[in-house]
């Protein structure tokens, strides 16, 4: 084995783990989103989806760029719709706050009593503020 070929093997391992990665992390958030916004759930799965599939041919395929460029577009996708999506003019009334106690409590498996505490203080201080 060359140095050329270990450094393409390796370079092929990384971007295979970081698109599972990417796709267990969004399928994880997946529920949350179809109760909120149905579309966007979907675009999560979608793209959860694609991601596997080219984690896959990254590991089993002979030539890899067109599986290299997907992964590239669809990872740039999630980065505009993540942008697009917290944006101020497409906020819905809930919190960003409310939205990481929703994606820490799915990642953790259970609640999380000290995010649900911040969130509940939160509202009660801007309940005041206002």
């Amino acid at each position: 084995m060359n140095s050329t070929h270990a450094v393409e093997a390796t370079l092929r391992g990384v971007g295979a783990c970081c698109a599972v990665g990417n796709a267990v992390l969004h399928t994880l958030l997946v529920p949350d989103h179809l109760e909120e916004k149905f579309y966007i759930g979907l675009l999560f799965a979608v793209g959860s989806a694609v991601m596997l599939v080219v984690a896959a041919a990254l590991v089993f395929l002979k030539h890899v760029t067109v599986a290299w460029l997907t992964g590239s577009l669809v990872s740039l996708g999630m980065i505009i719709g993540f942008l697009l999506f917290h944006s101020a003019a497409a906020q819905a009334p809930r919190t960003e706050a409310h939205w990481r106690c929703r994606a820490l409590r799915r990642v953790a498996g259970g609640r999380d009593r000290a995010c649900d505490a911040a969130f509940r203080w939160r509202s009660r201080t801007a309940s005041r503020a206002g």
